[in-house]
């Protein structure tokens, strides 16, 4: 069955970042505009390049490096669960290392993202597997977002071998309530008295995720809010020491911003993207205190968050207030978006979303028509954007989009969708 998108439907908006490939006439109809932006605008700002096996050639690669080499904060802003952008991170780690990049923030929770580490640190990838089977056993769900493919533990043990700081920026995941309240009761010093009560709640966890598979209306992270004797026994432990009262904050900040994705989603989008800003702060205070070069950060997220301006979020996302960041400081950020034109079906076969007539599809024609089935293309949207502004050359509403959230696009080769390692 043809697709547009090789990727769970609930990221299909964040797919505003798609391929490219060698210029091509466009497969529809209708002409545009004498002023409207066409492909051959694009084309020479259009730089192709190759990435097997770890290995660049080409102009874009060469372009990408450098832009890094200019950049404090390079923004990575992908659509989830491709195998070759999950390449193209655990290239990128260790060829950023030189240039002075030590921290790697990332679409998980402070507390997620510290888990991984102690799990691969221990026992490297196979705990990380061992973790996310037992969990999506017991709850079935995944316990942490973004990392539940094989090529994802690929650049996961690039940035630990390169002595990358993990930074989890977002909230935690509904899926991970269970070894969330586990790893709280430890942080807490595992007291012998709250003992009987910890396994209590999480015979009852597990049974929320239970309740949740018979009944999707009836959610894991509604029950927790509504648990009285968890409530108190969270309480409890929260008075031990930072490092559980901390947890025990994240805890209850995911459940409100779950909780407000159905029941006010606009404070579902507020709240989430401040949580977000307060933990890069949170980190960037930090290493500032403790150093007058605090380092490079690489930031690699779902691509709304990472742009620049006002999004369809309704809001000033992280990527915007990074860009104002480095103004402040006098020095640059990068940020770069993804987009797809060519895409590996299920029955193997390659397939072109410009084959597609949609609206959409037309005003990101000229973008897309530089992607290529067997290479990447890194696009400029500055050049773009001096197009439209000096050249009056009028892009399309989605393309303006682009446009304007980015300074780059990268297109990759046929997308492939990563293998899943805990089932």
């Amino acid at each position: 069955m043809v697709r547009l998108f090789s990727v769970p439907f609930s990221w299909i908006l964040l797919l505003l970042f798609l391929p490219s490939a060698k210029a091509m006439p466009s497969p529809h109809p209708l002409a545009p505009a004498p002023d409207s932006m066409v492909y051959t605008d694009l084309q020479p700002c259009a730089y192709p390049f190759t990435l097997v096996e770890g290995k660049w050639e080409g102009a874009g690669a060469d372009t990408l490096l450098r832009l890094a080499g200019e950049s404090r904060f390079f923004l990575l802003g992908e659509y989830h669960g491709d195998a070759d952008i999950a390449a193209l991170t655990a290239a990128l780690l260790p060829a950023l290392k030189p240039m002075g990049y030590r921290h790697f923030a990332v679409e998980t929770g402070p507390f997620s993202a510290h888990k991984l580490e102690r799990l691969f640190r221990k026992g490297g990838p196979q705990a990380v597997v061992d973790f996310y089977r037992s969990q999506f056993s017991a709850t079935g769900d995944i316990p942490i977002p973004f990392f539940d493919g094989r090529e994802d533990l690929v650049f996961l043990e690039a940035a630990l071998e390169n002595s990358y700081g993990l930074w989890g920026l977002d909230q935690e995941f509904l899926g991970g309530f269970s070894f969330l309240l586990e790893d709280l009761f430890a942080a807490a010093g595992s007291p012998e008295a709250h003992q009987a009560a910890m396994q209590a709640l999480q015979r009852r966890v597990l049974a929320y995720y239970a309740a949740n598979a018979a009944d999707p209306e009836t959610e894991v992270y509604d029950q927790l809010m509504a648990d009285t004797a968890a409530q108190a026994l969270m309480d409890m432990l929260a008075q031990r020491n930072a490092d559980a009262r901390a947890r025990v904050q994240a805890i209850r900040a995911t459940c409100r911003i779950y909780h407000n994705w159905k029941a006010d989603r606009m404070a579902n989008l507020s709240g989430r993207t401040e949580w977000m800003k307060r933990q890069f702060a949170g980190h960037w205070q930090a290493r500032t205190a403790e150093t007058q070069d605090p380092g490079r950060v690489l930031v690699k997220m779902g691509g709304m968050h990472l742009q620049k301006g006002f999004t369809g979020n309704a809001c000033y996302e992280l990527g915007n207030m990074l860009h104002e960041l480095a103004c402040l400081r006098g020095e640059h950020s990068t940020h770069i978006g993804f987009a797809v034109r060519y895409y590996v079906d299920d029955d193997g076969s390659i397939g072109d979303n410009l084959s597609y007539n949609s609206t959409w599809i037309r005003e990101m024609q000229p973008l897309l028509a530089q992607g290529r089935p067997d290479r990447w293309v890194l696009v400029d949207m500055r050049a773009a954007r001096r197009l439209w502004i000096n050249g009056r050359k009028r892009p399309g509403r989605a393309l303006r989009d682009r446009i304007e959230g980015y300074d780059w696009i990268l297109i990759p080769p046929a997308v492939r969708d990563t293998t899943p390692h805990y089932r």
